[in-house]
Formats: structure tokens, C-alpha cells, sequence
């Protein structure tokens, strides 16, 4: 324990330890454990890092104003601190852009755009590399990020390695009140950062990953935050890979519908909305028509023998219109069709083919060869499918009633289980499946 440590709580101790040059390890995080406003202050008053690890000597990690939500979320005047000094650092490094770098690098930076109520935010990784062309090191102590988050909130959703840390304010405040005063978020929308849709190395914006939450619960407060905030939960990265919310809501719906209970339906209505009910992914598999919409997504986490309810469910909540509701169940049929055949699947849904590259197109790849071995099937799902459109069309009752007779049949016709070799083709059940 360094003797600054020893001085918490003691104005005048402190103070002369820091005029003098005492070592700072340690101190600052157990002054921030003890709320001790004062001592956070005069320290980040310092040149201080704001990196949890650097502050013990390391280089990256988690920020502090990770370690102040864990250890004091409610304690708004702490907050406060943190994000000034995060302000002052983000000016000090625009201000020496704006200095040594020419107008048309900062134009590139986008530092043309800036006002005095925005502050650097994601642009800050790029700003420092640009300074560190010209041969300008920036001081140590000075907040940069790092390659991987390149804005605040793309930092503070990151996971704090080693104990699964979430930010017990940042994804954890009721949507039923707001007891618990500002969020780290608001705090720092308020004082500048404003790169909500600021996407990380991955492509990824905080929005889309939030929308993604596969092994965690699905934070809904964060969501509604960013949706307001003019975040957008659908868009293509740089790659040209498309990234869709409500496909990420989708899969996690299949998989933990009971995460998706009221007061939540208003913001998946939301989501669904920004991104359309009927939204298509970039899957290229005989699993969709010309890619997956939201509810195939969830029948084919779920299988429609014991997942219908879900399927339905996931209609309800997310408000589709009649016209959707067709074109939702056709898919659902090709989906379950799809895998009553026996047929394998070459999009994400199997967890190699996440995105389809250009190599996967080609004659001899894994993918390719799949996707020719399925093709007669193909066409019997086709043919299938063509039927299900020419029934459907002709019949004169309500959707519902139609699908369930159709299943009834198809139960008989093409039942669970079946292997491909078992399986007569469309020619051979067509006279069968008319008399329906």
C-alpha cells in the first residue's frame, strides 16, 4: 500500500502527497471504493489514467468509469469527475490535432464537424494515430481507447475480462422507473458523446451487439437508451456484411422467450419497426427464399412440433400487419420443410458459414459442395412450396385454419425424422396433397 493510500479522507494530506509526487497505485481505485469524492478529485486532477490498469502500471482494460459503476453506481458526484477528466482529455487532443495536423487531415477526421458541446469520442483512436504520423507522442495519461472499442460506449459494453462485467447502471436500470438517477450514459450523452452507432473493429455498433446478447440477458433499458438516442439497429459494415437487430432479438427469442415479457414488447416493436418485420438477413441458404426474415430465424431455433407457440408469439409481439403474416408463415413453411428433408443448412445458422465469403463460392469449397448435394431436394422443396402458394391462394378460410390443415397433411406425407433416402418426391404425392 503506498502511503497516498493512507491519506484518504485527509484534504491536506492529500494534497501535499500529490504536490510532492507520490505514487498514485492503488490509491485512486480504493478512493473511489470508499466514495471519497474529495481524493477523486485532486487525483484526477493529476495526470492520472483513466485505465484500471495503467492505473496499477498496465497499459489497457477497463476504464474507470467501469470500476466506479461496479463499485459505487449510484454515486452521480463520482460519476461526475470521471467524466470531466474524460472531457479534458478528449479537448486536449483535439485541440493539438487542430494544431499540428492540415486541414484536410482534419477534415478526414471529421474534427471540422465537432462544436464546443461534442467531444472526439470514437474519433480519437484515428486522432491519435495521425498525431503519432507526424511524430507527436501523446502523454501517457491521456485517454485514447484502443483498436478494438472505438467509442465510450462501445467500451463500456465490452465485457471486463476475468469476472463477465456487464456495468450493474449501464445495462441494469428498471424500465419502470428510473430510481436510480442517470445512467453512466446519460452522464456522458450530456457532457459530449454523442457516437451512439460508433462501430468497433468487429463492425459492430454497442445497438446491434446489445441486440445479440446469445449467452446474457438481453438489456432492455440499453436498448430503448440507444433507439432513442437515434441509434440504428440495422445497417451494412464496412465489409458490406449486413447487421440487423432484429434478427440478433430473433435468435435469442428461440432460445429465452421468457426474457421478452412485458413492458419489453414496445421496444422490440420498435426494433422491428427500424429494421421491418419482414427484413431479409444475408443468408444464402435453401433455408429461405433470398434470405432470412425475423420469425424464420425463430423457427429454426425452435422446430415447428414443439415451437409453434413460440412462432406465434413472436408475431404477436412484434405487431405484424395481415400482409406480413402471409409472407411470415410461407417462410416459416419453407423453413420447416427444409428441414423435414433432411437438407443442411450453409448459412449462420450452422456456425460455419458466418458470412459467406467469396472462397465459399467456389467450385471444390465446403459450402459449394453442400449446397450441390442438396440441389435435387431443393427442387422438391420448391415444388413443395409452389403447392403451398397454389392451396393457399384457392382456399376460402381464414390463414390459421388453412395452415393447420396443411400440417396435418404434411405430418402424414413427410413426417419428423425421415431420412433423405426415405423420401418420395412431389411428383409422386402431388394427387394426394390436392385432394386436401
Amino acid at each position: 500500500m503506498q502511503p497516498l493510500a493512507f491519506s484518504i479522507g485527509w484534504k491536506v494530506g492529500t494534497a501535499i502527497l500529490l504536490k510532492f509526487g507520490a505514487n498514485l497505485e492503488g490509491a485512486l481505485l480504493l478512493a473511489i471504493e470508499l466514495q471519497d469524492t474529495d481524493t477523486v478529485a485532486m487525483i484526477l486532477e493529476t495526470d492520472c489514467p483513466l485505465s484500471v490498469h495503467a492505473v496499477w502500471g498496465g497499459t489497457e482494460g477497463p476504464s474507470l468509469l467501469h470500476y466506479a459503476d461496479a463499485h459505487c453506481p449510484f454515486n452521480q458526484k463520482i460519476r461526475d469527475i470521471i467524466v470531466k477528466r474524460f472531457v479534458r482529455d478528449m479537448r486536449c487532443i483535439r485541440d493539438l490535432a487542430l494544431e499540428a495536423l492540415s486541414q484536410e487531415e482534419q477534415e478526414s477526421l471529421g474534427l471540422h464537424l465537432l462544436d464546443d458541446t461534442m467531444v472526439l469520442d470514437e474519433k480519437v483512436f484515428e486522432v491519435g494515430q495521425a498525431l503519432g504520423r507526424h511524430n507527436i507522442r501523446l502523454p501517457h495519461h491521456l485517454w485514447t481507447g484502443n483498436g478494438c472499442h472505438r467509442s465510450i460506449y462501445g467500451h463500456l459494453s465490452s465485457v471486463w475480462p476475468g469476472n463477465g462485467y456487464h456495468g450493474s447502471t449501464y445495462g441494469k436500470t428498471s424500465l419502470e422507473s428510473n430510481e436510480c438517477g442517470p445512467t453512466i450514459r446519460d452522464t456522458l450523452y450530456d457532457n459530449g458523446f454523442r457516437s451512439v452507432d460508433a462501430r468497433d473493429e468487429g463492425g459492430n455498433t454497442p445497438l446491434y451487439k446489445e441486440c445479440r446478447p446469445f449467452t446474457s440477458e438481453v438489456h432492455w433499458d440499453v436498448i430503448k437508451w440507444f433507439l432513442d438516442k437515434g441509434g440504428s439497429p440495422r445497417y451494412h459494415d464496412d465489409t458490406g456484411r449486413l447487421r440487423s437487430g432484429i434478427h440478433g432479438l430473433a435468435k435469442t427469442f428461440s432460445m429465452r422467450s421468457e426474457q421478452f415479457a412485458s413492458p419489453c414488447e414496445r421496444i422490440l416493436q420498435q426494433v422491428s419497426e427500424r429494421c421491418g418485420a419482414t427484413s431479409l438477413d444475408d443468408c444464402r441458404c435453401y433455408c429461405s427464399s433470398y434470405g432470412c426474415i425475423p420469425v424464420a430465424v425463430v423457427s429454426k431455433g425452435t422446430r415447428l412440433d414443439r415451437g409453434s407457440a413460440t412462432v406465434l408469439e413472436w408475431l404477436r409481439l412484434t405487431n405484424i400487419t395481415p400482409v406480413q403474416r402471409e409472407v411470415c408463415y410461407a417462410e416459416v413453411c419453407r423453413a420447416e420443410l427444409f428441414g423435414r428433408l433432411g437438407m443442411a443448412h450453409t448459412c449462420c445458422h450452422s456456425h460455419q458459414f458466418d458470412p459467406i465469403t467469396d472462397n465459399d463460392l467456389k467450385e471444390g469449397s465446403e459450402w459449394r459442395e453442400l449446397r450441390d448435394e442438396d440441389f435435387e431436394l431443393s427442387e422438391a422443396l420448391d415444388a413443395y412450396l409452389k403447392l403451398y402458394n397454389d392451396l393457399r391462394k384457392e382456399h376460402a378460410g381464414s390463414l390459421s385454419s388453412f395452415w393447420d390443415g396443411w400440417w396435418q397433411v404434411i405430418d402424414i406425407l413427410l413426417p419428423l425424422g425421415k431420412d433423405k433416402g426415405e423420401l418420395a418426391y412431389y411428383t409422386a404425392r402431388k394427387k394426394k396433397l390436392k385432394t386436401y
